[in-house]
């Protein structure tokens, strides 16, 4: 996958990507959106990421996205981020993209994380997580098996 980002599009505020159902997208693809799309759009406030049920994204492209995101989007207000069914996703994952997000978006007001059915996903991760979070006035953490 190869796409650029035209310096029309460089002063975005607002971004929904939307890859649910998407059986291609993989890790790499995943990292190559993040590293493009964050890199070249760090005046972010709203981004919205919907990776559910894409089957090939694993442990791997969610600790990529939460390098970049840490990297590149402090502006960043809102956040959403859905990786429903996405099977291949386990508590080390989900810890490294929650460090990433305490320690460098700490202008988040609003965040929603979708983990639904993420089957390897421990309660232990997920009361971890949120108290890495509880910073975010608008916290909404979806995961159940």
């Amino acid at each position: 996958m190869g796409f650029q980002i035209s310096n029309q599009m460089r002063n975005l505020k607002t971004l929904k990507l939307n890859f649910g159902g998407c059986n291609i997208i993989t890790d790499e693809g995943l990292i190559q959106i993040a590293s493009v799309v964050l890199n070249n759009l760090n005046r972010l406030r709203k981004l919205s990421l919907n990776f559910g049920w894409c089957k090939g994204v694993s442990d791997k492209g969610i600790q990529k996205l939460g390098d970049e995101l840490g990297f590149y989007c402090h502006s960043l207000k809102e956040l959403s981020l859905n990786f429903n069914e996405c099977k291949e996703i386990t508590d080390f994952g989900l810890e490294h993209l929650g460090l990433r997000i305490s320690q460098n978006l700490l202008n988040l007001t609003h965040l929603t994380l979708n983990f639904n059915w993420c089957n390897q996903i421990s309660d232990e991760a997920t009361i971890s997580l949120e108290k890495k979070l509880d910073y975010i006035s608008n916290f909404k953490f979806i995961v159940c098996e």
